[in-house]
């Protein structure tokens, strides 16, 4: 019996699809099935009643859900414990986040942490989410600092990975000013003349989140995406250059405005909210790693000014 079956197992009681569960799994739909197979086989009966759509378990199948969430939560408690023990209670503790957050939020977030924990060493890695995540769940990290996004739940289990607010970024609308300070380009834009827009794609937390206010807003704003980017620097860049009207994450863009070199391309009404949060282990961990969870909790969520 392979520990991955009752992952497998536990994905399939919480979503109730083959094809949805596959996805999370990241396997084909045909070697997820050979694997709830297995697993079955190996208990020695059905736990999964495939006649109805939702799927649902089967009497059998309730019962050994306990049992298999209880199993996964100890191996990977054993295991923290043991890599944790492996390390020494001296080991740094290492953090994960996206390259954003890492440049803009985390060096002040990381000050408050430390002036109320006095915590020692810390290391920070900065990557892609995706890389991030992969290294909280194979528990190379102890933290994922990142920004929140409808997908993650798809990704990061929060029965095995708690998570906390720690943090408010807004996008806000930024544009290269005229010879008067005024932008250049300025929201709504006409009909006749849309506005260039320059974006992060609606995959980005940023992008996503632009998408999901500007559904939701009560007036008519008139643009014509022109470049997409992942990289808010190089966006940043962009907007400079006179190339058009971007949302940028408002820590990025302050810098710039005080200096004159951007100025808001409209008012508050058009800001949007993107959520940063911390993740980590269900699993107890080192002291250092309680005490920066503790206090995390107990500071109010930073926003950008």
């Amino acid at each position: 019996m392979e520990i991955k079956w009752l992952e497998d197992f536990l994905s399939l009681a919480n979503t109730g699809s083959f094809s949805r569960s596959a996805e999370e799994r990241n396997v084909t739909q045909s070697t997820f099935s050979r694997r709830i197979r297995a697993l079955e086989e190996w208990v020695g009966v059905d736990l999964v009643d495939r006649s109805s759509y939702p799927v649902s378990l089967t009497r059998a199948g309730d019962q050994f859900l306990r049992t298999a969430e209880d199993t996964v939560r100890r191996l990977y408690l054993g295991r923290a414990e043991s890599r944790a023990r492996g390390r020494g209670q001296g080991a740094p503790v290492v953090i994960t986040a996206q390259h954003a957050v890492a440049r803009n939020f985390f060096p002040r977030w990381m000050k408050d942490i430390s002036l109320r924990t006095g915590i020692g060493s810390v290391r920070l890695k900065s990557d892609d989410l995706s890389a991030c995540i992969e290294d909280l769940v194979e528990n190379r990290v102890d933290f994922i600092l990142c920004f929140d996004h409808p997908e993650l739940g798809n990704f990061i289990d929060p029965r095995r990975f708690p998570n906390q607010l720690v943090g408010v970024e807004w996008a806000v609308p930024v544009s290269a000013p005229d010879a008067d300070g005024e932008p250049i380009f300025r929201l709504p834009g006409t009909r006749e003349a849309p506005l260039p827009m320059l974006t992060f794609g609606p995959d980005a937390p940023v992008g996503w989140n632009f998408e999901r206010r500007t559904e939701h807003l009560d007036r008519d704003f008139y643009v014509k995406p022109v470049f997409e980017c992942a990289v808010g620097e190089v966006l940043l860049e962009y907007v400079l250059d006179g190339r058009g009207l971007c949302f940028l994450p408002q820590r990025l863009a302050l810098k710039e405005i005080a200096l004159g070199n951007l100025a808001y391309a409209g008012d508050e009404s058009w800001y949007t909210r993107v959520e940063i949060r911390l993740y980590r282990a269900l699993a107890p961990g080192r002291t250092q790693v309680e005490a920066i969870w503790k206090a995390a909790r107990a500071m109010r969520p930073e926003a950008a000014e």
